[in-house]
């Protein structure tokens, strides 16, 4: 299993990125605030699409939430929200990237 630095929070990695054969499983790790997604995250996320799309190896992407819950949506006021960024803007920018990530992979996801 492979985390992505600096996308650590309270010491857990925010996402979690394992290959199991063909299959590469991506986890969201929040489980404390349900899965709710931030933008370390959502750079987190797009780390391990690329990765994923990289390897040749990997047919499928599985996309899943550790803890009881899928994903409690957009982070709106837990710790680590980068609230002293111009997220606007930068959240288009990095959406737009994983949305490219994905239409790149070629694999189910």
């Amino acid at each position: 299993m492979t985390t992505f630095e600096p996308h650590v929070e309270d010491g857990e990695p925010v996402v979690t990125y394992e290959v199991r054969g063909p299959v590469a499983v991506v986890t969201v790790n929040r489980p404390k605030y349900t899965n709710a997604q931030n933008s370390k995250v959502t750079y987190a996320l797009d780390a391990a699409f690329v990765r994923a799309v990289d390897d040749d190896t990997v047919k499928v992407i599985v996309l899943a939430g550790n803890g009881r819950h899928f994903s409690g949506g957009h982070d709106i006021g837990t710790p680590g929200r980068d609230i002293d960024e111009p997220f606007q803007r930068k959240a288009a920018t990095d959406k737009q990237a994983a949305a490219e990530a994905a239409q790149r992979a070629g694999s189910p996801a």
